[in-house]
């Protein structure tokens, strides 16, 4: 595994989010300044989403185990067409949790299942790219959230905050999938995967 896969955790995903937030109507007037982006509050919001905010649960069951079977029966672009609302409809209940602010609009729900299906495509990617690194998935699912939930108290816009927080998710990680799967000619970068995995249902690695 190279270490440009760790950079595009770390830091270029997250870029590609803040991107796509500064060009929205208002967004860049409400910034409210570097403070929210102090070192250790950010650090301990990453270890706390890690652990305790879904991807260390999520990701074993969608990338470990249903990812390789999905591509090796239907192909990475329409496996991850069949595991995007899959996982989407998995966090169905939120839209019915006060705390969580979204209402079970059928705008949110769309909007949502759309959002999850663009990054669940280029979650495909990188789980190819890397051999089936599942540690780098777990990475980039934690990176995801927690640069969203930055975002929503850098930029407190409607636009930004409001529909689930998935305008943000739909301009940047939409794009960066539309053009994944135009390079890529919807392969996703499966070829790499079947390399490292000439059985592509086996168990992914962590590292």
């Amino acid at each position: 595994m190279t270490f440009k896969w760790y950079l595009f955790a770390l830091i270029g995903l997250p870029a590609i989010m803040v991107l796509s937030v500064v060009f929205l109507p208002e967004a860049l007037a409400s910034f409210q300044g570097p403070a929210g982006l102090a070192p250790l509050p950010m650090l301990a919001l990453f270890v706390y989403i890690f652990f305790l905010g879904g991807p260390l649960g999520e990701e074993p069951r969608w990338r470990g185990f249903a990812l390789p079977r999905l591509q090796r029966r239907y192909g990475p672009f329409f496996g991850s067409l069949i595991l995007g609302p899959i996982w989407a409809f998995w966090h169905l209940p939120i839209f019915w949790i006060p705390a969580w602010n979204f209402p079970p609009t059928i705008l949110n729900i769309v909007m949502f299942i759309t959002a999850a299906t663009v990054f669940t495509a280029v979650m495909t990617w990188i789980f190819n790219n890397t051999k089936g690194s599942l540690f780098i998935a777990l990475l980039v699912h934690t990176s995801f959230d927690t640069v969203l939930a930055i975002l929503n108290r850098l930029f407190p816009v409607p636009i930004v905050n409001d529909y689930g927080s998935n305008v943000p998710v739909l301009i940047g990680v939409g794009v960066l999938a539309l053009v994944l799967i135009a390079l890529t000619r919807g392969r996703l970068g499966y070829q790499r995967y079947r390399e490292e995995k000439p059985n592509s249902a086996a168990t992914p690695t962590l590292g």
